[in-house]
């Protein structure tokens, strides 16, 4: 573990799942584990995929992942956060984008693709939308736009209600300039 700096402390419950999770485990899951989804995916979409993975067994914290219009990033987030959660690499996942177009496309697609055993996405782990401000602590990906987060975040009047550091442990940012 390499130190750095804390900006701010973790909450009790952020502690005990951090605790939670076996980085050596997930790593040998993640190799052991087929690419078998209710969909096909392209080479170099398994590339991409093995790439992260590869760059978070060498502890690296920020990737970038750079695919063109109409190259399936989104199905390749699935099948990505799909492998990271069943592996328990990660236990709460933040999608971040741009626009609530992007934000309501992307929701569409993580519910209505099936991953394996005829179960969507959103079926299997939880997912919460942009309508949710909020997740339950139970949700494993939660999609919001940059905007709502930085609201969230930096403009909220009610500390009550502003997230902990530890809300989640994974950000996905996608397309946001």
């Amino acid at each position: 573990n390499h130190r750095r700096a804390l900006v701010d402390w973790p909450t009790p419950d952020g502690l005990l799942k951090r605790l939670e999770v076996d980085e050596d485990a997930a790593t040998d899951a993640l190799k052991s584990q087929p690419f078998d989804f209710g969909f096909p995916l392209r080479d170099y979409q398994r590339d991409a995929i093995r790439a992260v993975e590869q760059n978070l067994e060498a502890g690296k914290r920020a990737m970038l992942v750079a695919m063109a219009t109409g190259t399936g990033k989104t199905k390749t987030a699935i099948a990505l956060l799909y492998r990271l959660l069943s592996a328990k690499r990660f236990q709460r996942i933040c999608f971040v984008v741009d626009r609530s177009a992007l934000g309501n496309q992307t929701e569409g697609e993580f519910s209505t693709t099936k991953v394996v055993s005829g179960k969507t996405f959103a079926e299997i782990f939880g997912l919460k939308g942009l309508a949710d401000v909020t997740p339950d602590p139970e949700t494993k990906v939660h999609i919001c736009t940059i905007q709502g987060l930085v609201r969230r975040v930096l403009y909220n009047e009610d500390t009550a209600d502003e997230p902990p550091i530890d809300q989640y442990d994974l950000m996905v940012v996608d397309g946001c300039p």
